[in-house]
């Protein structure tokens, strides 16, 4: 009712329509970067107002027998029929992403905002709705991933990033109760005095099947709640280690670990 849009509904009826007729279409899932902080800042009316505003340029960047549905709170979806070029994808997203360059005026307050869209096309990517919707947004985040305001179409490299993240993550929360996290403490020494004056403690992951790297797994943990996990465990781990090495007489009063 908000935009004047179709819904979700009539998204997956259409999108079944069109597979069974077989004919090329794009599939595209649109996302409003940081559209939260702008509700946030401004309130739920002026949101409600800027979706209006995007469901207008939507409307129109893109010819005018696409298919343009608002799925739900800053989501949409576009269905865009074109023969064996694909040139007129990109016509259309490039006049789209260009149009939000520009600040769009709301209660005479101007407000920028971005939009990170994936493609998935049918049927070189997906052969019903619900390959067309995991696929688009798998596009979609890595559209957020390379700068936002920007597009992605979908390729199957994707599919194995994302199933590789996801496995690094269930297997880093096993990790964190397995006690396959260890710490490495690295000296640091004073270059006048050939002292040592502290250490750096270096967080590794060594499992019985691989050792695998900080530069994989800290920032997938970085996307999600594990960091905090982590970040206590590296706390405990290091004020348990510097009591063992103050009792023994390693760390002398007024010493820092």
């Amino acid at each position: 009712m908000l935009t004047g849009l179709p819904n979700n509904l009539s998204l997956l009826e259409y999108t079944q329509k069109r597979c069974l007729k077989g004919e090329n279409f794009a599939f595209m899932l649109l996302d409003l970067d940081e559209f939260k902080e702008i509700n946030d800042s401004y309130g739920h009316t002026f949101g409600d107002r800027l979706l209006i505003e995007i469901a207008q340029l939507l409307q129109e960047s893109f010819p005018s027998d696409s298919f343009i549905v608002r799925t739900g709170g800053d989501e949409f979806v576009i269905v865009l029929t074109f023969h064996e070029d694909k040139t007129l994808i990109n016509t259309a997203l490039e006049r789209f992403t260009t149009l939000l360059n520009n600040a769009l005026c709301i209660d005479d307050m101007d407000v920028y905002i971005t939009a990170s869209i994936g493609v998935a096309i049918y049927p070189e990517d997906a052969e019903n709705y619900e390959e067309l919707l995991q696929k688009s947004d798998t596009a979609m985040y890595n559209a957020k991933k390379i700068g936002k305001n920007t597009y992605s179409f979908y390729n199957t490299s994707m599919t194995q990033r994302a199933l590789y993240r996801t496995t690094i993550t269930t297997n880093l929360k096993k990790a964190l109760f397995a006690e396959e996290l260890v710490l490495f403490f690295q000296p640091q020494v004073d270059c006048k005095s050939k002292k040592i004056i502290g250490t750096e403690a270096l967080l590794r992951w060594v499992s019985d099947e691989e050792s695998i790297s900080p530069s994989v797994f800290i920032p997938i943990a970085e996307e999600s709640s594990l960091i905090l996990k982590i970040g206590s465990f590296v706390f405990r781990e290091c004020f348990k280690v510097a009591k063992e090495w103050s009792d023994v007489g390693y760390i002398c009063k007024g010493e820092s670990l």
